[in-house]
Formats: C-alpha cells, sequence, structure tokens
C-alpha cells in the first residue's frame, strides 16, 4: 500500500493552484513579474485562498466575483 501512496499524485487545476504553480515554476526567470516589497508569500497565498473559496462558494458568476472583489478591497 505504501508503495501506492509515493506514487499517487493529486492534481489541483483551480484558479488558485494554477497561479501558484506558475510562480513557483517561473519565479526566477528574467521577466517574470515578482511580488512587491510590501506582500509576502504568504499574503499572497492567503488572498488566493479566499478568491477560490469566492469562486467555490454558491451563486451567479457576478455574485463570485463581487464577494471576491469586495474582500480584495477590504482587505488593503
Amino acid at each position: 500500500m505504501k508503495d501506492l501512496e509515493e506514487r499517487y499524485v493529486t492534481v489541483l487545476d483551480d484558479f488558485q493552484h494554477r497561479v501558484e504553480n506558475r510562480i513557483r515554476n517561473h519565479k526566477d526567470e528574467a521577466g517574470f513579474p515578482q511580488l512587491p516589497d510590501n506582500v509576502s508569500e504568504e499574503d499572497l497565498s492567503n488572498y488566493l485562498f479566499d478568491y477560490q473559496a469566492a469562486l467555490d462558494s454558491e451563486g451567479t458568476e457576478r455574485s463570485r466575483y463581487t464577494i471576491a472583489v469586495s474582500f480584495c478591497v477590504y482587505q488593503y
């Protein structure tokens, strides 16, 4: 069973994970956007988590977007 667990990989393809994977895979490349000095990786991760939660919530696309934008404005 342990052998199976070592080979089992969960792939998440939602907005949060796509952004985090792009940053992880390309952050050292020339020309790739960098985080501003006043934003930590933890801040970005928390924001992406909350944004993804809004996207995953029930409701229309417009209401989910409104929740995410409201959070962004409220947080900063």
